[in-house]
Protein backbone atom coordinates (compact mmCIF):
# COMPACT_ATOMS: atom_id res chain seq x y z
CA UNK A 1 0.00 0.00 0.00
CA UNK A 2 2.37 2.78 0.90
CA UNK A 3 4.89 1.68 -2.19
CA UNK A 4 1.66 1.86 -4.77
CA UNK A 5 0.86 5.20 -2.77
CA UNK A 6 4.27 6.66 -3.49
CA UNK A 7 4.46 5.38 -7.27
CA UNK A 8 0.55 7.33 -7.48
CA UNK A 9 2.36 10.69 -5.94
CA UNK A 10 4.81 10.43 -8.01
CA UNK A 11 3.22 10.46 -10.88
CA UNK A 12 0.25 12.85 -9.92
CA UNK A 13 2.74 15.31 -8.61
CA UNK A 14 5.83 15.42 -10.60
CA UNK A 15 5.34 18.45 -12.39
CA UNK A 16 3.82 20.34 -9.31
CA UNK A 17 5.51 23.13 -7.42
CA UNK A 18 8.02 22.45 -5.05
CA UNK A 19 5.23 23.63 -2.63
CA UNK A 20 2.86 21.58 -3.23
CA UNK A 21 5.10 18.02 -3.34
CA UNK A 22 5.90 19.12 0.08
CA UNK A 23 2.44 19.39 1.39
CA UNK A 24 1.96 15.81 -0.30
CA UNK A 25 5.13 14.12 1.07
CA UNK A 26 4.04 15.46 4.74
CA UNK A 27 0.72 14.52 4.06
CA UNK A 28 1.38 11.05 2.85
CA UNK A 29 4.15 10.75 5.48
CA UNK A 30 1.55 11.20 8.09
CA UNK A 31 -0.57 8.62 6.74
CA UNK A 32 2.08 6.12 7.11
CA UNK A 33 2.78 6.83 10.56
CA UNK A 34 -0.51 6.55 11.83
CA UNK A 35 -1.45 3.51 9.65
CA UNK A 36 1.96 1.93 11.50
CA UNK A 37 0.57 2.87 14.47
CA UNK A 38 -2.67 1.17 14.17
CA UNK A 39 -0.92 -1.59 13.17
CA UNK A 40 1.64 -1.82 16.09
CA UNK A 41 -1.82 -1.36 18.60
CA UNK A 42 -3.79 -3.92 17.34
CA UNK A 43 -0.80 -6.65 17.40
CA UNK A 44 0.30 -5.55 21.12
CA UNK A 45 -3.96 -5.67 21.69
CA UNK A 46 -4.35 -9.04 21.05
CA UNK A 47 -2.91 -10.61 24.32
CA UNK A 48 -5.20 -8.33 25.97
CA UNK A 49 -8.22 -9.43 24.15
CA UNK A 50 -7.47 -13.11 25.44
CA UNK A 51 -7.32 -12.00 28.74
CA UNK A 52 -10.62 -10.48 28.93
CA UNK A 53 -12.04 -13.52 28.12
CA UNK A 54 -10.91 -15.30 31.20
CA UNK A 55 -12.25 -14.58 34.64
CA UNK A 56 -11.53 -11.05 36.22
CA UNK A 57 -9.59 -12.60 38.86
CA UNK A 58 -7.75 -14.97 37.31
CA UNK A 59 -4.04 -14.08 35.58
CA UNK A 60 -2.33 -15.20 32.99
CA UNK A 61 -0.49 -17.85 31.20
CA UNK A 62 -2.72 -19.94 32.48
CA UNK A 63 -5.24 -20.61 36.07
CA UNK A 64 -4.73 -23.72 37.95
CA UNK A 65 -7.68 -26.20 36.78
CA UNK A 66 -10.49 -27.18 38.79
CA UNK A 67 -9.10 -30.91 38.70
CA UNK A 68 -9.47 -31.84 42.27
CA UNK A 69 -6.51 -34.40 41.51
CA UNK A 70 -7.48 -35.84 38.41
CA UNK A 71 -4.98 -38.30 36.96
CA UNK A 72 -3.63 -36.99 33.44
CA UNK A 73 -1.51 -41.25 33.61
CA UNK A 74 -3.61 -43.49 31.42
CA UNK A 75 -2.03 -46.29 33.64
CA UNK A 76 -2.90 -44.81 37.16
CA UNK A 77 -6.50 -43.00 36.48
CA UNK A 78 -8.58 -41.92 39.68
CA UNK A 79 -10.46 -44.30 41.06
CA UNK A 80 -13.88 -42.70 41.21
CA UNK A 81 -15.74 -43.03 44.68
CA UNK A 82 -19.10 -40.98 43.59
CA UNK A 83 -21.28 -41.51 40.02
CA UNK A 84 -20.39 -38.03 39.29
CA UNK A 85 -17.82 -35.47 39.10
CA UNK A 86 -17.07 -32.44 37.67
CA UNK A 87 -14.65 -29.80 36.63
CA UNK A 88 -12.37 -27.73 33.73
CA UNK A 89 -9.74 -28.51 31.49
CA UNK A 90 -6.30 -26.46 31.52
CA UNK A 91 -6.96 -22.93 29.69
CA UNK A 92 -4.52 -22.95 26.22
CA UNK A 93 -3.80 -26.64 26.53
CA UNK A 94 -5.35 -29.58 25.83
CA UNK A 95 -5.83 -32.16 28.39
CA UNK A 96 -6.85 -35.90 29.32
CA UNK A 97 -8.06 -37.05 32.70
CA UNK A 98 -8.67 -40.54 33.29
CA UNK A 99 -10.88 -42.59 36.14
CA UNK A 100 -11.45 -46.42 36.31
CA UNK A 101 -14.64 -47.51 38.41
CA UNK A 102 -16.35 -51.17 38.29
CA UNK A 103 -19.98 -51.90 36.03
CA UNK A 104 -22.16 -54.21 34.53
CA UNK A 105 -23.57 -56.96 34.68
CA UNK A 106 -26.48 -54.92 33.32
CA UNK A 107 -27.00 -51.34 31.12
CA UNK A 108 -24.61 -48.25 31.80
CA UNK A 109 -25.80 -45.16 31.12
CA UNK A 110 -22.95 -42.04 31.06
CA UNK A 111 -24.01 -38.74 31.03
CA UNK A 112 -21.79 -36.07 29.69
CA UNK A 113 -22.16 -32.18 29.98
CA UNK A 114 -19.48 -29.57 28.35
CA UNK A 115 -19.57 -26.02 28.33
CA UNK A 116 -17.12 -24.35 25.97
CA UNK A 117 -14.29 -21.98 27.08
CA UNK A 118 -13.39 -21.18 23.12
CA UNK A 119 -14.66 -21.14 19.48
CA UNK A 120 -15.17 -24.74 18.18
CA UNK A 121 -14.03 -26.02 21.28
CA UNK A 122 -14.38 -29.77 21.89
CA UNK A 123 -14.43 -32.36 24.48
CA UNK A 124 -14.78 -36.60 24.24
CA UNK A 125 -16.03 -38.68 27.31
CA UNK A 126 -14.86 -42.47 26.36
CA UNK A 127 -14.95 -45.61 28.18
CA UNK A 128 -12.65 -48.25 27.59
CA UNK A 129 -12.72 -51.63 29.00
CA UNK A 130 -9.56 -53.38 31.01
CA UNK A 131 -7.74 -53.68 27.43
CA UNK A 132 -8.31 -50.31 26.06
CA UNK A 133 -11.00 -51.35 24.23
CA UNK A 134 -13.42 -48.43 23.27
CA UNK A 135 -16.98 -49.35 25.16
CA UNK A 136 -18.95 -46.39 24.21
CA UNK A 137 -17.92 -42.64 23.92
CA UNK A 138 -19.71 -39.21 23.35
CA UNK A 139 -18.23 -36.03 21.30
CA UNK A 140 -19.17 -32.16 21.57
CA UNK A 141 -18.33 -29.39 19.89
CA UNK A 142 -19.38 -25.75 20.49
CA UNK A 143 -18.77 -22.32 20.49
CA UNK A 144 -17.90 -20.08 23.10
CA UNK A 145 -19.91 -20.22 25.99
CA UNK A 146 -22.74 -23.01 24.25
CA UNK A 147 -23.41 -26.00 26.63
CA UNK A 148 -24.36 -29.26 25.79
CA UNK A 149 -25.67 -32.69 26.84
CA UNK A 150 -24.75 -36.56 25.56
CA UNK A 151 -26.03 -39.56 26.48
CA UNK A 152 -24.62 -43.00 25.71
CA UNK A 153 -26.10 -46.68 27.07
CA UNK A 154 -24.38 -49.61 26.60
CA UNK A 155 -24.81 -53.23 28.14
CA UNK A 156 -22.47 -55.50 30.12
CA UNK A 157 -22.56 -59.07 30.38
CA UNK A 158 -20.31 -59.49 33.42
CA UNK A 159 -18.95 -56.98 36.08
CA UNK A 160 -15.64 -55.74 35.20
CA UNK A 161 -13.36 -52.74 35.56
CA UNK A 162 -13.56 -49.77 33.04
CA UNK A 163 -11.75 -46.73 32.56
CA UNK A 164 -12.51 -43.18 31.46
CA UNK A 165 -10.89 -40.90 29.24
CA UNK A 166 -11.89 -37.06 29.25
CA UNK A 167 -10.39 -35.65 26.88
CA UNK A 168 -10.53 -31.61 27.09
CA UNK A 169 -9.66 -29.24 24.54
CA UNK A 170 -7.92 -25.95 24.71
CA UNK A 171 -5.68 -24.22 22.19
CA UNK A 172 -3.63 -21.51 22.37
CA UNK A 173 -5.61 -18.67 22.83
CA UNK A 174 -8.98 -20.08 24.64
CA UNK A 175 -9.97 -20.87 28.02
CA UNK A 176 -10.50 -24.13 29.60
CA UNK A 177 -14.19 -25.38 29.18
CA UNK A 178 -16.23 -27.21 32.16
CA UNK A 179 -17.84 -30.82 32.43
CA UNK A 180 -20.02 -32.83 34.47
CA UNK A 181 -19.90 -36.59 34.14
CA UNK A 182 -22.05 -38.70 35.31
CA UNK A 183 -22.98 -42.63 35.54
CA UNK A 184 -25.77 -44.13 36.70
CA UNK A 185 -27.11 -47.82 36.23
CA UNK A 186 -25.23 -51.10 36.71
CA UNK A 187 -21.52 -49.21 38.51
CA UNK A 188 -19.93 -49.52 41.72
CA UNK A 189 -17.35 -47.45 43.13
CA UNK A 190 -14.67 -47.82 45.68
CA UNK A 191 -16.84 -46.23 48.78
CA UNK A 192 -19.32 -47.91 50.13
CA UNK A 193 -22.26 -45.74 49.04
CA UNK A 194 -22.96 -47.57 45.44
CA UNK A 195 -24.95 -44.88 42.95
CA UNK A 196 -28.22 -45.07 42.68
Amino acid sequence: MILALSVLGFVFFRQSSERTRTAIFVLMFIGVAAFGYATFRTASATPSAVSNRMPSNQSLPSREPETHGFSTDRDHPTALQTNEIHGTGTDRKRVRYYFSFIAGPGEVTLTFDFTSGGMAQGATATIFDHDFVRVAEVTSILNRGDSERKVAHFQLSNQEPLIIELDIEGNETQSAGSFLLRLDGAVRFTNAHPAQ
